[in-house]
């Protein structure tokens, strides 16, 4: 009972939290400074760096900590939407290591546009076509996994589906309204803003959920009777 009073007092998932979304409003503000008084530089520390940027080192590693919790979570209760969940934030962190979705884009328009029509339009478009791939794939899973799922999971399949849904609206959404506006210098910041940084808070809210499922299996596991602990999973 005193480490299933332990775990119910452990704060630790606010203080992830907090840490989490206090690093990515300093990585903002930071952007902002940049952006502003010295003309971009350091690019490295810009949201929208290029390359291999902190802020975009610290996304990596929030996928990979979702991935490490998401496996432990099946191990600990066996639902098979958890396989989904790691598939899916592996896949994210693929794409974004190598931006695989501009690649796409830009393969996607040049079906549409000649090489001397190409510009920040007409890879919009590409973005567009491949946003409405991933949008329709992405849902299509979501409504296979939700109808195979038993009623417990699908209320946690819920809450983690709504935090996507904000974290695509971000990646797919702001990005693809973003492309249009590359050239306007005051937009294109302001847009670069609300696009990253709604990743970087969704993302952590997101490594915060995943924890905070840890945490709350581990209290109703030793909240009930051990010979009954294999029956409740």
């Amino acid at each position: 009972m005193f480490f299933l009073n332990k775990i119910q007092r452990s704060n630790w998932p606010r203080i992830i939290l907090r840490v989490l979304l206090i690093v990515d409003l300093l990585f903002i503000v930071i952007h902002i400074l940049i952006a502003k008084f010295n003309n971009f530089n350091p690019d490295s520390l810009l949201l929208d760096a290029k390359g291999f940027g902190y802020p975009e080192c610290f996304q990596y590693l929030k996928y990979l900590v979702i991935m490490g919790i998401v496996a432990y979570l099946f191990f600990l209760k066996k639902w098979y939407f958890y396989k989904l969940m790691f598939l899916l934030f592996a896949g994210f962190l693929v794409d974004d290591f190598f931006q695989l979705h501009y690649l796409a884009s830009s393969v996607l328009s040049n079906l549409f546009y000649s090489y001397s029509e190409y510009n920040y339009v007409a890879l919009g478009v590409g973005q567009l076509i491949y946003s409405l791939i991933i949008i329709l794939f992405f849902l299509s899973l979501a409504l296979l996994f939700y109808r195979l799922t038993s009623n417990q999971e699908k209320a946690e399949f819920l809450n983690i589906f709504m935090l996507l849904c904000f974290f695509l609206f971000f990646g797919l959404g702001v990005d693809l309204l973003h492309m249009f506006f590359k050239e306007h210098g005051s937009a294109s910041l302001l847009l670069t803003i609300i696009e990253e940084g709604g990743e970087m808070f969704t993302l952590s809210t997101l490594v915060w959920y995943f924890y905070s499922s840890v945490v709350k299996y581990k209290v109703y596991q030793f909240s009930i009777p051990k010979a009954n602990r294999v029956n409740k999973q």
